[in-house]
């Protein structure tokens, strides 16, 4: 075993392997003294919390490691697909940029996009909180759409951003065993809810934002399924069951056994529209 003193190493004439044991040493370390220093802090809710994700860090680790495996025929399908229905949106919004700019439109190019917006157009710039630099990015396009002339270019550009998202993914790295991986994680969000990325080796793809186009390369092990489990309106459902347990009040309960949640619930706020039957 190779023993470092973190204290008196020269860290500018590490090799690769003194690298590595250095940086797993002291993510372990590290990491138990952080535990140990903040395990009697937990309440009974904390601990539970904390006690819970500990244990889902092998169900991670073992999806990690399994993968999915994938129908190479069905991918290379999906990808021609969706380059097709890039390619004509991309030939579109060339087609329609050139008429009133003179050229084309580069959907990924911020300057080109600040230049048409910004320049051409002339609609207001729209910035990130905390920039000063113009920007069009998706929440900005949004905004932007109240320009009924700017719509078209708007619509074409984010179906572009999309379906080269989306060939993104269907171009993912596959591993060597054929299989497609990612990393999971079970502290990944603020809501409890796994997250995935790409592992250390720069395989796999986030697989919990895949598109159903892309759903159909993968393919179930033998003697295995998949299966897409949703409660229809559980969320819904639940508050409106601690409503009546707490207060009695059935109206929301009603509400989502009305067959129309949303409306009924509009209805229910905004009484004073004169709402049709139709609704």
């Amino acid at each position: 075993m190779l023993i470092l003193n973190t204290a008196k190493v020269d860290f500018k004439n590490l090799t690769q392997r003194e690298s590595d044991f250095i940086y797993n040493g002291l993510d372990c370390c590290v990491t138990h003294e952080l535990v140990d220093t903040l395990r009697p802090k937990f309440d009974a809710d904390t601990r539970q919390i904390h006690d819970f994700t500990s244990a889902l860090q092998a169900v991670c680790l073992d999806m990690s490691l399994t993968g999915i495996r994938i129908d190479y025929r069905r991918r290379g399908i999906t990808i021609r697909e969706t380059q097709a229905e890039l390619d004509k949106a991309q030939n579109l919004l060339d087609a329609l940029a050139e008429v009133f700019w003179g050229q084309g439109l580069n959907p990924k190019s911020p300057k080109q996009c600040n230049d048409f917006f910004y320049g051409f157009l002339r609609l207001p710039p729209k910035y990130k909180r905390g920039s000063k630099n113009p920007t069009t990015d998706d929440q900005a396009l949004e905004k932007l759409k109240v320009y009924f002339y700017a719509r078209p270019f708007i619509s074409l550009i984010k179906t572009c951003r999309d379906l080269k998202k989306k060939l993104e993914a269907l171009h993912a790295r596959i591993s060597d065993d054929g299989r497609m991986h990612a990393q999971f994680k079970a502290t990944g969000t603020e809501t409890g809810r796994f997250s995935s990325s790409k592992n250390v080796y720069g395989e796999g793809v986030n697989m919990q934002n895949q598109n159903e186009h892309a759903k159909r390369m993968y393919i179930a092990d033998p003697g295995y399924k998949f299966a897409y489990i949703d409660l229809e309106q559980a969320e819904s459902r639940m508050l409106a069951a601690f409503i009546y347990a707490l207060f009695g009040d059935s109206s929301y309960l009603d509400a989502c056994e009305s067959g129309d949640l949303h409306t009924t619930v509009c209805k229910m706020i905004w009484t004073e529209l004169d709402w049709t039957c139709l609704l």
